[in-house]
C-alpha cells in the first residue's frame, strides 16, 4: 500500500554532499550550506538535503537565484509534480516511493538541476536514489564521467522503479484475495478492497503526472541537457506510460475483483435465503395442525380420542420426511 508520510519537521536534516568526476568521488555529510561547493571545477556536485529547514530554503534560493517555488517545498506534498525550465536551471517537484516491509512510502521531492550541480530535497531518510549512490560509489557504468544532467537522468529513473514494484505488489495482493474470495473467506474483504483502492488511485496521482514531467523535460529544449539524455529521457517517458497503463490495468483489476466479491457475496446470500425458505416450508404444515388442534372447540373428535396425541405426531413426523424426501430428489439440499 501507499500511505503518506508526517511532517518533515518531525525529520532532523542533514545533508550529503558528493562530487565526483572520472577518476574520484568525495562524499562528506555535514550541515552548512556553501554555495560555491555546487561549482567546483571538473566536477560534479550533488548535493541531497533531507527535511530542510525553511531557513535553508530561502537561502538556497537567495544565494543561487533560483525558482521562488523552493520556498514552498514543505506545502508541496499535496500538490501535483511539476516542471520549470529557467535560464540556469531547472526545477522539478514529483512524488517519490520508498518501499518498506509492509508498504510503500511516499513523499514529495524536489530537483534542482544547474550547469554542474544537482540539489535534491526529500523529506526523510531512506529514499529512492540508493542505486545511484552505489552507481556511482563503485562506479558502475559511465556516470561519473558524464555531466550533471546524466545524474537528473538516474535519479529521474530511480524515481519510476518502486512505483513498478509496488504495482507489481498490488497485483499479487490482489490474486491472494481473489482465492480468498473463491475459498468463500469474505468476512475482510471490504476493508482490503477499499485499502486496494485507496492504493490504486494513489499510484495513479503519481505516475500520471511523474509522465507529464518528464515530458516536459523532454519539450524543454533546455542547455543544460545533453542529445544522449534527450535520448534516454525518451526511454523513461516508455517507461512512465507504461506505469500509467499499469495503474490502469490495476484498476481493471479490482473492478473485476469488486465484480467477483459480489457475485460471491450474493451466492452466500441466495444461499441463506434458501436454506431459511426450507426450514420455513418444513414449519408451514406443522403450523397450519398447531393452528387446527390449538383451537378451543369442544367437539373436536381427536380431543378425547386415547391416541389422538401419537396421531398428531405421526401425521406431523410423516409431513416433514415427506417434504424432505421431495426437496431431496429435486436437489434442493
Amino acid at each position: 500500500m501507499i500511505k503518506d508520510q508526517p511532517s518533515p519537521k518531525t525529520q532532523s536534516m542533514s545533508m550529503r554532499w558528493t562530487h565526483y568526476n572520472a577518476e574520484t568521488i568525495a562524499v562528506e555529510e555535514h550541515m552548512a550550506w556553501d554555495p560555491s561547493l555546487l561549482h567546483a571545477p571538473g566536477e560534479v556536485a550533488w548535493l541531497d538535503v533531507v527535511a530542510p529547514h525553511q531557513e535553508l530554503l530561502n537561502q538556497m534560493v537567495l544565494d543561487m537565484d533560483w525558482h521562488p517555488l523552493i520556498k514552498e517545498y514543505h506545502s508541496m506534498a499535496g500538490q501535483r509534480p511539476s516542471f520549470y525550465a529557467l535560464d540556469q536551471h531547472l526545477l522539478i517537484s514529483a512524488r517519490m516511493l520508498s518501499e518498506t516491509d509492509a508498504d510503500a512510502e511516499d513523499e514529495s521531492i524536489a530537483i534542482v538541476l544547474g550547469e554542474g550541480y544537482l540539489v535534491s530535497f526529500q523529506e526523510r531518510e531512506g529514499d529512492a536514489f540508493h542505486p545511484v549512490r552505489e552507481r556511482l560509489t563503485n562506479n558502475i557504468g559511465a556516470l561519473r564521467k558524464r555531466k550533471a544532467d546524466q545524474l537528473l537522468y538516474r535519479v529521474l529513473d530511480a524515481l519510476c522503479d518502486p512505483y513498478f514494484l509496488v504495482a507489481e505488489s498490488l497485483e499479487e495482493a490482489m490474486e491472494d484475495m481473489q482465492e480468498t474470495i473463491e475459498a468463500g473467506e469474505l468476512d475482510e474483504v471490504p476493508a482490503k478492497l477499499r485499502q486496494f483502492r485507496a492504493a490504486i488511485s494513489s499510484h495513479r496521482r503519481s505516475v500520471a503526472p511523474l509522465r507529464d514531467v518528464i515530458a516536459g523535460l523532454i519539450k524543454s529544449e533546455s542547455p543544460l541537457l545533453s542529445k544522449a539524455v534527450y535520448g534516454w529521457l525518451r526511454e523513461l517517458h516508455q517507461q512512465s506510460m507504461l506505469l500509467v497503463d499499469t495503474s490502469e490495468q490495476l484498476r481493471e483489476r479490482l473492478s473485476d475483483l469488486q465484480a467477483h466479491y459480489q457475485v460471491a457475496q450474493n451466492d452466500r446470500l441466495n444461499e441463506t435465503m434458501r436454506l431459511l425458505t426450507i426450514v420455513s416450508t418444513f414449519f408451514i404444515p406443522l403450523t397450519f395442525l398447531v393452528g387446527v388442534y390449538g383451537m378451543n372447540f369442544e367437539h373436536m373428535p381427536e380431543i378425547k380420542w386415547t391416541f389422538g396425541y401419537p396421531m398428531f405426531w405421526g401425521l406431523s413426523i410423516l409431513l416433514a420426511l415427506g417434504m424432505a424426501i421431495a426437496f431431496r430428489r429435486r436437489g434442493w439440499f
